[in-house]
């Protein structure tokens, strides 16, 4: 058997004289080893969501977070949510995080228990492919009309109506539209925010939610919501 120098001798690569590969991550190429490579736009720091009216309002949102899924959350009992976030003749929009399994959905809900009545429908488009209907308040009301569009169709008497639509892809770049139009019963429409606050929405103009990619700076994929 050749010694190591007889085989520098002879003119045999050894790992001395191999080329080094340089570190690729963040040249914006997916490279061997790599998850994801987003170039300069690789980050640590959350990514927020973009909330955008056809008005031309538009305002950054995380997702409210709590560690349940979002049918838990909504918690539908005697045809109505009880997650505690329900105001009479309001409707509210927003993006539900698990924080047990990182699932993502949009929740729509009107009205309150005990109060109100009302009517409205909706159209959604650009869902992502893969989407479910985790819950319709009530039951045929909110549907999947397509592999990326669903529509709702409700009305209420002394009590919510909306539902939650699951398995949203996260993180992964998207843009949801959804067109609400309030029939009778609504007075107010609003987001909300990850600490519960509400950001006011036009009533009348749809409303787009744009998920974007992401990608940490080590080119590995983040959690939803990190």
């Amino acid at each position: 058997m050749l010694s190591f120098l007889a085989l520098v001798a002879c003119g045999a690569r050894t790992e001395l004289d191999r080329p080094l590969i340089p570190y690729l991550c963040g040249n914006g190429e997916l490279d061997p080893g790599e998850e994801c490579d987003l170039g300069s736009s690789n980050s640590d720091t959350p990514v927020p969501f973009l909330v955008s009216q056809s008005g031309g309002e538009s305002f950054d949102v995380m997702p409210l977070t709590r560690s349940e899924s979002a049918v838990s959350f909504y918690d539908y009992i005697g045809a109505s949510s009880h997650d505690g976030l329900e105001v009479m003749d309001e409707s509210r929009l927003f993006l539900y995080l698990d924080g047990a399994t990182s699932h993502l959905s949009l929740i729509i809900n009107h009205n309150i228990f005990g109060q109100g009545t009302g009517s409205a429908k909706a159209t959604i488009q650009g869902l992502p492919s893969g989407f479910t209907v985790a819950l319709s308040d009530d039951a045929g009301e909110l549907t999947r009309t397509s592999a990326t569009t669903a529509t709702g169709d409700w009305n209420w008497n002394d009590n919510t109506d909306g539902g939650v639509l699951g398995d949203l892809t996260c993180p992964a770049a998207w843009s949801i539209t959804a067109s609400l139009t309030f029939i009778q019963g609504i007075t107010s429409w609003a987001w909300v925010n990850a600490d519960t606050s509400r950001t006011s929405l036009t009533m009348g103009e749809s409303v787009t939610i744009q998920s974007f990619d992401r990608c940490r700076t080590d080119c590995t994929v983040p959690v939803c919501g990190q």
